[in-house]
Order: C-alpha cells, then sequence, then structure tokens
C-alpha cells in the first residue's frame, strides 16, 4: 500500500491536544468554515492550519472537555462503522448521523470560545444538516 501524496502529517504536543483537534475538525464549525473557504471536495493542508484552533492555547479546562469530546466521537464512529465488501475492497463506512449530540456537544464549546451569538451557533449546529447526517427537515405539515 502506497501513501498518497497529498497526505501530510499534523503533529501535537500531547494525546490530549490531538483528540481536542479532532474534536474540532469533526465540529459542524469546522465543516462550514470548510465550505466558505475551500474547493469542498478535499480538506487540504492549508484549510486545517487556516482554521483558528490551536489547542496549546486554549484555556486547560476547555482543552480537557475537547479532548473528551474527541474521544467521544472517535469512539462513537467505531461504534457505529460497519465493513462493506465492493468491487473486492472490504470498506469501512460509518453512521455520522449517531454522532450528532456529540458533533453539537462539540460546536456549543466551539460557540463559547468563540463567541458565537445563540443564533450563529443555531446556524452553525443546523448547517446543512440535511445532507450531512441525513437528518429529517422540520416540518409544519403532519
Amino acid at each position: 500500500m502506497s501513501i498518497p501524496t497529498e497526505l501530510k502529517d499534523l503533529s501535537f504536543e500531547s494525546a490530549e491536544s490531538t483528540s481536542a483537534t479532532i474534536a474540532a475538525l469533526s465540529s459542524s464549525t469546522f465543516f462550514w468554515f470548510w465550505n466558505v473557504l475551500s474547493d469542498c471536495r478535499n480538506v487540504n493542508r492549508r484549510d486545517l492550519l487556516a482554521f483558528p484552533f490551536n489547542p496549546e492555547k486554549l484555556p486547560k479546562a476547555l482543552r480537557r472537555e475537547m479532548s473528551l469530546l474527541g474521544d467521544r466521537y472517535i469512539k462513537g464512529l467505531k461504534d457505529n462503522s460497519r465493513v462493506m465488501s465492493k468491487s473486492g475492497l472490504e470498506i469501512e463506512t460509518f453512521d455520522y448521523s449517531a454522532l450528532k449530540p456529540t458533533i453539537d456537544e462539540i460546536d456549543r464549546l466551539l460557540a463559547k470560545h468563540y463567541g458565537f451569538a445563540d443564533e450563529e451557533l443555531d446556524f452553525i449546529i443546523n448547517y446543512d444538516v440535511k445532507y450531512r447526517v441525513g437528518a429529517e427537515e422540520d416540518s409544519d405539515e403532519e
């Protein structure tokens, strides 16, 4: 197996910082940021580095909370994955909709950190949700 040339390493000072960053990059906040900034096709290193999140500069309590949520997110991925066969290959797939409550918690922490208003947080949490996690749109009709 060869590693793609576009794959780049990101390094962190601790496992806690790594998990906090996993949480931040799994957030709807990052997804919105990436949609605004990028080609919306590939997540590039420049997109990751442009996102204003440095786990080493977070208050310790926030870094710890983000880290715990990052760990919960990874566990949720493992718990909500399945392996399927396609064209002779085994492909692991994930049910991201099961992770939406964790993602929302991450976004609430990030909203506090960035000073988002309630309306901005609501926009972020619901940003493209129908397409990202297959959530049904609210309807006034029953």
